[in-house]
């Protein structure tokens, strides 16, 4: 069991246009990166710690808008702390892992629907459904009408905001990936395996529950209390839905084996506060799993 601490959580407040969240994103030490434009021709960003031809930690965030939109600022917080842990209690595990690891987040992945509240793209398309990976059998009630909260787009990857994607696992060595969502009206966290990770799944619910529940002295996520699909060791993946953690999961490292992909959720009924402290904690948890896992060969997909 890692001998994690919990992050601090921190108070923050929305963008109201883009012109302001380009200003909050650029306000970094961080090295930034142009990563290209958006459905409605906005720049999305990336923030980078460390040499990138090392192999990468990837995080993205605001996948989703609406009451999603948080998990730009702790993605982005988390970050700045992972690249400057100051009087962190976690900083030996950081800058340990930061000696074989580099770290790119895209905090903000879909900027129309953080401002607009959408929780689509500009073209109507929910991007957690745009993803090769179970696209063409995919076929819900919504998923083939623009706007609606199915709408797979009309073909695999269409979306320029998936394509920035496929274009970080193209260009950099990405050995793990972490896409951040907030569960709406739930309280604690939850995570969502890729099928492809097979035996190892049950490894990952139970290491990232059991640590996590520790970290926070005995914290229940609200899904423990819960049976089914959604049991903290249930294996819980769904392999004929377009995610895109389902297609990452199955992308080839450049260093060895598959990229491991995975949903990390905080409950939306959770305050702002704790939201960001369930957030960076679960994000450096989950890094610090990894980076054991890889050199003990424990995940098994890799």
């Amino acid at each position: 069991m890692l001998n994690l601490k919990t992050m601090t959580g921190f108070e923050y407040e929305k963008r109201g246009t883009y012109q302001e969240l380009t200003d909050f994103l650029l306000y970094t030490v961080l090295e930034t990166h142009e990563l290209g434009l958006s459905s409605n021709n906005e720049m999305i960003y990336g923030l980078s710690v460390g040499d990138l031809s090392k192999p990468m930690y990837l995080v993205d965030g605001g996948l989703h808008g609406a009451h999603e939109w948080r998990t730009v600022h702790w993605v982005k917080e988390f970050a700045e702390r992972f690249n400057n842990p100051v009087n962190d209690s976690n900083k030996p595990i950081i800058e340990k892992i930061k000696k074989d690891f580099c770290l790119m987040v895209v905090p903000c992945l879909n900027t129309y629907g953080y401002i607009n509240n959408s929780y689509t793209n500009a073209n109507g398309v929910n991007l957690n459904r745009n993803f090769p990976h179970g696209w063409e059998g995919f076929n819900t009630e919504g998923s083939a009408i623009p706007g609606n909260g199915q709408y797979k787009g009309p073909s695999p990857m269409s979306e320029p905001e998936s394509k920035i994607m496929q274009g970080l696992f193209d260009t950099y060595n990405v050995v793990a990936h972490v896409n951040t969502h907030t569960s709406g009206s739930y309280h604690g966290y939850t995570i969502e395996n890729a099928s492809s990770m097979q035996d190892s799944r049950r490894v990952v619910a139970q290491d990232f529950f059991d640590s996590m529940n520790m970290i926070f002295d005995g914290l229940q996520p609200w899904n423990a209390q819960m049976t089914g699909k959604y049991g903290p060791f249930s294996n819980r993946s769904t392999p004929n839905v377009p995610w895109i953690n389902e297609w990452g999961g199955l992308q080839d490292s450049k260093v060895g084996g598959k990229t491991f992909s995975i949903i990390f959720e905080t409950g939306s009924l959770e305050t702002d506060y704790f939201q960001s402290e369930l957030g960076m904690t679960g994000l450096l948890l989950i890094i610090s799993l990894v980076h054991g896992w890889k050199k003990t060969g424990k995940l098994r997909n890799s």
